[in-house]
């Protein structure tokens, strides 16, 4: 890893969450003006403008600034910014991505203003503005869960990213692998140049990551990680990539009610998939 943070686990579970597609960049937050706490979130929605992606070294402070301002709450970094909070040299990111309760997400915003100076602006009622240490304001995202407890299942560890003892939360790198699977199944229509390639990059990324890893809580299995079994990303993918389906072996994970036959072919391991059940198709 580049960067080797230490980390800590928290509870595990599964949970579908969607993979943020790197290609695409999101509204202006950094760019609208930012209002009190105690002025109204809700205004009309601002234009969107295209955003620099934020350096490594940005992400790093935004993400150990977020873990000293949620320490007392649940939330979990997922997306791009989770990817490099990993390690991942070649990923980069235009916005921090984090997830928590529906019912927090008001709460925090005004916490987060009224301690730490994160901006908050009109039009955008699920965007924090958070700076770095060279004073500039970055987006952070906020996707909401609708109910606490399915929040808790979340499959999550602690990243000591900074200088002290604050760590953030992080969707563990199966979540992760979960969400660009499930990413594939919801946006597979989209006819961008890449677009198969670069989640295969991070798939790839991920999964070699988790074999080297070697914890527990980063073993890649069926629970934690249901979307891989919808046959919608499993035959794309291993179609496309075969050295995917040894890879995903290789870290942990064995289709519930499958046998798995493995063997050995021009430097990788490709997998058999025997199937014995029905595997339902997420919505």
């Amino acid at each position: 890893m580049a960067s080797s943070p230490s980390q800590t686990s928290e509870q595990s579970g599964s949970q579908s969450l969607r993979y943020n597609t790197p290609s695409k960049p999101h509204g202006s937050g950094a760019n609208a003006a930012p209002e009190s706490p105690a002025e109204s979130y809700l205004h009309a929605p601002s234009p969107s403008f295209p955003r620099p992606d934020i350096s490594p070294a940005s992400t790093y402070q935004i993400l150990h600034r977020l873990g000293s301002t949620f320490s007392h709450v649940q939330y979990a970094v997922c997306g791009d910014a989770a990817l490099i909070a990993y390690g991942h040299g070649s990923r980069s990111a235009s916005h921090v991505t984090i997830i928590c309760p529906a019912y927090a997400q008001e709460v925090m915003k005004a916490w987060a203003a009224a301690t730490s100076g994160m901006l908050n602006y009109p039009g955008e009622s699920d965007t924090l503005g958070v700076s770095d240490e060279e004073g500039q304001v970055w987006p952070v995202k906020m996707r909401t869960m609708a109910f606490e407890r399915s929040f808790e299942t979340l499959p999550t560890v602690s990243l000591c990213l900074g200088d002290d003892s604050s760590s953030t939360t992080i969707l563990t790198m199966p979540a992760l692998v979960n969400e660009i699977a499930l990413s594939y199944v919801v946006d597979r229509h989209i006819e961008e140049e890449g677009f198969l390639d670069e989640l295969a990059v991070d798939l790839v990324w991920l999964l070699q990551s988790i074999i080297e890893d070697g914890s527990p809580e980063q073993t890649l299995n069926a629970q934690d990680a249901p979307a891989i079994s919808n046959p919608i990303f499993w035959y794309d993918f291993t179609d496309a990539y075969p050295e995917l389906a040894g890879l995903f072996y290789d870290a942990g994970y064995r289709p519930e009610g499958s046998e798995v036959d493995v063997s050995q072919d021009k430097g990788f391991e490709e997998v058999t998939v025997i199937a014995t059940m029905e595997i339902p198709i997420l919505e």
